[in-house]
């Protein structure tokens, strides 16, 4: 080991962060292109680590440095959360990534509702569901609780559009809602239950159609209390022992996302369909998925459920239909819209107005929206757009 002051590290809390981390012992003595044998003697307390091996460790696994000098493992958030995925994937843990994004969001979680608390605040009130209701029946109550009309869904001019107005509709009503850069071979989004900040995020990997679908299915989690990571769909594995709270967060997103009453009249109006047919045609699923703005899977869920379409529909759709166009947008944005992309304007909101009645300080909103002294400026002074 390289001569100078040592750190005296907790070994049990350095596991803690390696087994929490979502990488191997192996993985991180790589990362930090050093022998194993040293990550070893660090863990088995009969070496210490100098300041710098340690600062590239706390960079390796995303830990405050000073996380290592806790006489003990801290209580982790992420362990509540529920990893879910299809029947018979071979992934049955989080990875590194997802891991990462989840401890973010929880942070950010948890100063939003202690700041609201500070403030006064009361728990927002909040559905309460089981996945013994009818995820049907309460799409419908949810859909006008948020009060977006179809008339108006059918008239956003892109998924973009309506990506931001669902967005909105969800901040509204108490929801934090994160966009984050999760990667193709992560979760499609996760759901973090808390009565003064319930949060909801989906993976920027996939088009705005499937982030909507996604951000519907993860709000179907917060309402029954089902703080959860899912990596993809199961709609199509049905068998026994699959997931039967993903199937109902599943049916209820589609139900949400396309009341039926408005799709049987634009299946009959703009697709020439007659009571009765069943719609084998892929062409068809396009057409009215775009009207609605959401994704094949989430239109052709609801057609099966009404019985227009059976699962070769669902079949047909091709495996990149949920990525995004290559090439344009996310250039030239700085540090600021990056953020208020990612977090929403309603966490940018908040930590202001704890600023503003000192229950935090400038510091403070600052380490958590990891942003510049002139960027909070802009926050405050409204003169920017998230």
């Amino acid at each position: 080991m390289p001569r100078g002051r040592t750190i005296p590290i907790t070994p049990s809390v350095l596991e803690w962060a390696i087994s929490s981390s979502g990488y191997s012992r192996q993985e991180v003595s790589e990362r930090l292109d050093m022998p194993i044998a040293h990550l070893r003697a660090w863990l088995g307390g009969t070496e210490q680590p100098t300041l710098t091996p340690l600062r590239r460790l706390a960079n390796v696994l995303k830990r405050p440095l000073a996380t290592f000098l806790l006489p003990s493992p801290p209580r982790s958030t992420v362990g509540r959360v529920e990893f879910r995925h299809p029947p018979g994937e071979g992934r049955t843990t989080l990875n590194s990534k997802e891991i990462e994004n989840l401890r973010e969001a929880a942070r950010l979680q948890e100063g939003l509702a202690w700041v609201l608390s500070e403030l006064g605040e009361t728990p927002i009130s909040f559905p309460n569901h089981s996945i013994s209701g009818d995820p049907v029946r309460i799409a419908a109550e949810e859909r006008g609780r948020l009060e977006i009309t179809a008339q108006q869904q059918l008239e956003w001019s892109s998924a973009s559009v309506a990506l931001n107005a669902w967005r909105g509709a969800l901040e509204e009503n108490g929801v934090m809602v994160l966009l984050l850069s999760i990667g193709s071979s992560s979760s499609r989004g996760f759901s973090l239950w808390n009565e003064f900040a319930p949060l909801i995020a989906a993976n920027t990997h996939w088009n705005n159609q499937a982030r909507i679908f996604t951000l519907f299915h993860e709000y179907a989690h917060l309402i029954t209390r089902t703080s959860s990571s899912c990596t993809g769909h199961i709609a199509h594995r049905i068998r026994q022992g699959e997931d039967s709270t993903e199937r109902w967060c599943e049916r209820f997103a589609a139900a949400f996302l396309a009341p039926w009453e408005d799709v049987e009249r634009s299946l009959i109006e703009t697709c020439g369909w007659r009571r009765g047919e069943t719609v084998h045609d892929l062409r068809v699923l396009r057409r009215l998925a775009n009207l609605f703005r959401i994704s094949l899977r989430a239109m052709a869920l609801r057609l099966i459920d009404h019985q227009v379409a059976g699962w070769d529909l669902y079949s047909q759709i091709p495996s990149q239909a949920d990525w995004k166009q290559v090439g344009g947008g996310g250039g030239g944005r700085n540090r600021l819209q990056i953020r208020l992309d990612e977090y929403g304007r309603r966490p940018a909101n908040i930590f202001v107005r704890g600023l503003h009645n000192d229950v935090l300080s400038r510091t403070d909103v600052l380490d958590f929206l990891d942003i510049g002294d002139s960027d909070l400026d802009l926050v405050e002074s409204g003169r920017v757009q998230g």
